[in-house]
Protein backbone atom coordinates (compact mmCIF):
# COMPACT_ATOMS: atom_id res chain seq x y z
CA UNK A 1 0.00 0.00 0.00
CA UNK A 2 1.58 3.23 -1.08
CA UNK A 3 2.41 5.73 1.70
CA UNK A 4 0.42 8.89 1.71
CA UNK A 5 2.44 12.05 1.47
CA UNK A 6 1.44 14.55 4.04
CA UNK A 7 2.27 18.18 3.80
CA UNK A 8 3.67 19.72 6.92
CA UNK A 9 2.85 23.36 7.19
CA UNK A 10 5.74 25.27 8.61
CA UNK A 11 4.76 27.28 11.58
CA UNK A 12 5.07 30.95 11.02
CA UNK A 13 6.31 33.30 13.65
CA UNK A 14 4.43 36.54 13.76
CA UNK A 15 6.78 39.40 14.44
CA UNK A 16 5.32 42.22 16.36
CA UNK A 17 6.91 45.60 16.40
CA UNK A 18 6.90 46.84 19.92
CA UNK A 19 6.94 50.61 20.00
CA UNK A 20 9.54 51.70 22.46
CA UNK A 21 8.52 54.23 25.03
CA UNK A 22 9.52 57.75 24.26
CA UNK A 23 12.49 58.94 26.20
CA UNK A 24 11.65 61.65 28.72
CA UNK A 25 12.49 65.13 27.52
CA UNK A 26 15.54 66.85 28.90
CA UNK A 27 15.29 69.85 31.20
CA UNK A 28 16.41 72.09 28.37
CA UNK A 29 13.75 70.80 25.94
CA UNK A 30 11.03 71.06 28.57
CA UNK A 31 11.95 74.69 29.18
CA UNK A 32 11.67 75.45 25.45
CA UNK A 33 8.27 73.76 25.11
CA UNK A 34 6.83 75.38 28.22
CA UNK A 35 8.15 78.84 27.31
CA UNK A 36 6.32 78.61 23.97
CA UNK A 37 3.00 77.93 25.72
CA UNK A 38 3.54 80.01 28.83
CA UNK A 39 -0.11 80.54 29.78
CA UNK A 40 -0.77 76.79 29.64
CA UNK A 41 2.53 75.56 31.06
CA UNK A 42 3.58 78.21 33.61
CA UNK A 43 3.38 75.67 36.44
CA UNK A 44 5.97 73.30 34.94
CA UNK A 45 8.16 76.10 33.59
CA UNK A 46 8.29 77.74 37.03
CA UNK A 47 9.43 74.50 38.71
CA UNK A 48 11.98 73.66 36.01
CA UNK A 49 13.46 77.17 35.99
CA UNK A 50 14.26 76.78 39.70
CA UNK A 51 16.35 73.71 38.86
CA UNK A 52 17.90 75.52 35.88
CA UNK A 53 18.80 78.60 37.95
CA UNK A 54 20.11 76.77 41.02
CA UNK A 55 22.19 74.17 39.18
CA UNK A 56 24.03 76.62 36.84
CA UNK A 57 23.44 74.07 34.07
CA UNK A 58 22.86 76.92 31.61
CA UNK A 59 26.55 77.90 31.90
CA UNK A 60 28.06 74.53 32.78
CA UNK A 61 26.49 72.47 29.95
CA UNK A 62 24.55 74.78 27.64
CA UNK A 63 27.16 77.43 26.86
CA UNK A 64 25.51 80.58 28.23
CA UNK A 65 27.42 83.02 30.43
CA UNK A 66 24.47 84.07 32.59
CA UNK A 67 20.92 82.99 33.38
CA UNK A 68 19.73 86.23 31.81
CA UNK A 69 21.53 85.44 28.56
CA UNK A 70 19.95 81.96 28.53
CA UNK A 71 16.31 83.01 29.08
CA UNK A 72 16.45 85.99 26.74
CA UNK A 73 18.24 84.26 23.85
CA UNK A 74 17.00 80.66 23.99
CA UNK A 75 13.60 80.93 25.67
CA UNK A 76 12.82 84.42 24.32
CA UNK A 77 11.58 85.39 27.78
CA UNK A 78 11.91 88.76 29.42
CA UNK A 79 14.47 88.42 32.22
CA UNK A 80 12.18 89.96 34.84
CA UNK A 81 9.40 87.53 33.87
CA UNK A 82 11.81 84.59 34.12
CA UNK A 83 12.86 85.64 37.64
CA UNK A 84 9.16 85.85 38.60
CA UNK A 85 8.88 82.27 37.36
CA UNK A 86 11.80 81.23 39.56
CA UNK A 87 10.15 82.83 42.59
CA UNK A 88 6.82 81.14 41.78
CA UNK A 89 8.59 77.83 41.34
CA UNK A 90 10.18 78.12 44.77
CA UNK A 91 6.73 78.77 46.27
CA UNK A 92 5.26 75.75 44.45
CA UNK A 93 8.04 73.45 45.63
CA UNK A 94 8.13 74.78 49.19
CA UNK A 95 4.39 74.38 49.77
CA UNK A 96 3.99 71.18 47.74
CA UNK A 97 1.44 72.74 45.38
CA UNK A 98 0.20 70.36 42.69
CA UNK A 99 -0.71 71.18 39.10
CA UNK A 100 -4.33 70.20 39.81
CA UNK A 101 -4.57 72.90 42.49
CA UNK A 102 -3.71 75.68 40.02
CA UNK A 103 -5.40 74.39 36.85
CA UNK A 104 -8.21 76.95 37.17
CA UNK A 105 -6.07 80.05 37.75
CA UNK A 106 -3.56 81.88 35.58
CA UNK A 107 -0.01 82.73 36.55
CA UNK A 108 -0.69 86.38 37.42
CA UNK A 109 -3.35 85.33 39.93
CA UNK A 110 -1.02 82.75 41.46
CA UNK A 111 1.81 85.27 41.71
CA UNK A 112 -0.48 87.69 43.54
CA UNK A 113 -2.08 85.22 45.99
CA UNK A 114 1.30 83.64 46.77
CA UNK A 115 2.25 86.88 48.56
CA UNK A 116 0.09 85.57 51.41
CA UNK A 117 1.98 82.28 51.69
CA UNK A 118 4.42 82.46 54.61
CA UNK A 119 6.68 79.95 56.33
CA UNK A 120 3.83 79.25 58.77
CA UNK A 121 1.10 78.78 56.15
CA UNK A 122 -0.25 75.22 56.28
CA UNK A 123 -1.07 73.02 53.29
CA UNK A 124 -4.78 73.29 54.11
CA UNK A 125 -4.57 77.10 54.19
CA UNK A 126 -2.75 77.19 50.83
CA UNK A 127 -5.44 74.94 49.32
CA UNK A 128 -8.22 77.11 50.73
CA UNK A 129 -6.69 80.35 49.41
CA UNK A 130 -6.09 78.88 45.94
CA UNK A 131 -9.68 77.68 45.72
CA UNK A 132 -10.90 81.05 46.97
CA UNK A 133 -9.43 82.93 43.97
CA UNK A 134 -10.46 80.51 41.20
CA UNK A 135 -13.35 82.67 39.99
CA UNK A 136 -11.96 86.08 40.90
CA UNK A 137 -10.54 88.66 38.51
CA UNK A 138 -6.96 89.84 38.92
CA UNK A 139 -8.16 93.14 40.40
CA UNK A 140 -10.34 91.29 42.92
CA UNK A 141 -7.39 89.13 43.94
CA UNK A 142 -5.20 92.21 44.40
CA UNK A 143 -7.83 93.78 46.64
CA UNK A 144 -8.24 90.54 48.61
CA UNK A 145 -4.48 90.21 49.16
CA UNK A 146 -4.24 93.84 50.29
CA UNK A 147 -7.09 93.37 52.78
CA UNK A 148 -5.57 90.16 54.15
CA UNK A 149 -2.20 91.84 54.65
CA UNK A 150 -3.89 94.67 56.52
CA UNK A 151 -5.70 92.19 58.80
CA UNK A 152 -2.47 90.36 59.57
CA UNK A 153 -0.83 93.64 60.55
CA UNK A 154 -3.64 94.47 62.96
CA UNK A 155 -5.33 96.96 60.68
CA UNK A 156 -2.31 99.14 59.98
CA UNK A 157 -0.09 99.05 56.93
CA UNK A 158 3.66 99.12 57.34
CA UNK A 159 5.26 101.93 55.34
CA UNK A 160 7.04 100.43 52.36
CA UNK A 161 10.02 101.98 50.63
CA UNK A 162 10.86 101.33 47.00
CA UNK A 163 14.59 101.39 46.22
CA UNK A 164 16.03 101.47 42.70
CA UNK A 165 19.62 100.55 41.81
CA UNK A 166 21.28 100.67 38.40
CA UNK A 167 23.74 97.78 37.97
CA UNK A 168 25.96 96.49 35.22
CA UNK A 169 25.27 92.93 33.96
CA UNK A 170 28.18 91.57 36.04
CA UNK A 171 27.01 93.38 39.17
CA UNK A 172 23.43 92.19 38.64
CA UNK A 173 24.57 88.56 38.39
CA UNK A 174 26.56 88.94 41.62
CA UNK A 175 23.64 90.53 43.50
CA UNK A 176 21.11 87.98 42.20
CA UNK A 177 23.27 85.02 43.25
CA UNK A 178 23.88 86.55 46.68
CA UNK A 179 20.17 87.19 47.28
CA UNK A 180 19.21 83.72 46.00
CA UNK A 181 21.76 82.16 48.38
CA UNK A 182 20.48 84.26 51.29
CA UNK A 183 16.89 83.21 50.52
CA UNK A 184 17.89 79.55 50.68
CA UNK A 185 19.71 80.06 53.98
CA UNK A 186 16.79 81.98 55.45
CA UNK A 187 14.36 79.36 54.04
CA UNK A 188 12.18 81.99 52.40
CA UNK A 189 10.90 82.83 48.92
CA UNK A 190 10.74 86.56 49.69
CA UNK A 191 13.47 88.59 47.93
CA UNK A 192 13.17 91.46 50.43
CA UNK A 193 13.85 89.08 53.32
CA UNK A 194 16.83 87.66 51.43
CA UNK A 195 18.27 91.14 50.92
CA UNK A 196 17.67 92.00 54.58
CA UNK A 197 19.46 88.79 55.59
CA UNK A 198 22.47 89.79 53.47
CA UNK A 199 22.63 93.27 54.97
CA UNK A 200 22.35 92.00 58.56
CA UNK A 201 25.03 89.41 57.84
CA UNK A 202 27.35 92.14 56.58
CA UNK A 203 26.60 94.45 59.52
CA UNK A 204 27.48 91.71 62.00
CA UNK A 205 30.45 90.18 60.19
CA UNK A 206 31.94 92.88 57.97
CA UNK A 207 35.66 92.77 57.38
CA UNK A 208 37.26 96.24 56.94
CA UNK A 209 40.42 94.77 55.40
CA UNK A 210 38.45 92.82 52.80
CA UNK A 211 36.32 95.89 52.08
CA UNK A 212 39.47 97.99 51.53
CA UNK A 213 40.87 95.34 49.19
CA UNK A 214 37.67 95.23 47.12
CA UNK A 215 37.50 99.02 47.04
CA UNK A 216 41.09 99.19 45.79
CA UNK A 217 40.42 96.60 43.09
CA UNK A 218 37.27 98.34 41.93
CA UNK A 219 39.10 101.68 41.75
CA UNK A 220 41.63 100.12 39.38
CA UNK A 221 39.21 98.08 37.27
CA UNK A 222 36.20 100.36 37.07
CA UNK A 223 36.67 103.92 35.80
CA UNK A 224 34.87 106.57 37.80
CA UNK A 225 31.67 107.74 36.05
CA UNK A 226 31.90 111.04 34.22
CA UNK A 227 29.63 113.67 35.63
CA UNK A 228 29.21 117.38 34.95
CA UNK A 229 30.59 118.10 38.38
CA UNK A 230 33.70 116.04 37.64
CA UNK A 231 34.16 117.79 34.28
CA UNK A 232 33.87 121.21 35.93
CA UNK A 233 36.26 120.16 38.67
CA UNK A 234 38.83 118.94 36.13
CA UNK A 235 38.54 122.17 34.12
CA UNK A 236 38.97 124.23 37.27
CA UNK A 237 42.00 122.19 38.29
CA UNK A 238 43.58 122.61 34.83
CA UNK A 239 42.98 126.37 34.92
CA UNK A 240 44.51 126.62 38.38
CA UNK A 241 47.61 124.71 37.23
CA UNK A 242 47.96 126.97 34.19
CA UNK A 243 48.05 130.10 36.32
CA UNK A 244 50.80 128.78 38.66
Amino acid sequence: MPKLKTKVRASTTIKRTVKSEEEPKSLRDRNKDNANSIQRSWYHLSKDLVETYDSDIYSRDWGFNTFREYVENELRLDYRLAMWRVGMGRTIIKHGITEKQVMSINWTTFKEISHLFTDDTTTAEVTEMLKGVENKSYQEVQSYVKDEKTKRLGGTLTRQVKMLFKLSDEQAVCVEKAIAGAMRLADTDNHSVGLEYLCNEWLMNNNPELAAEIKSRLAKDVPAPKTKYREYANKGKAKANATK
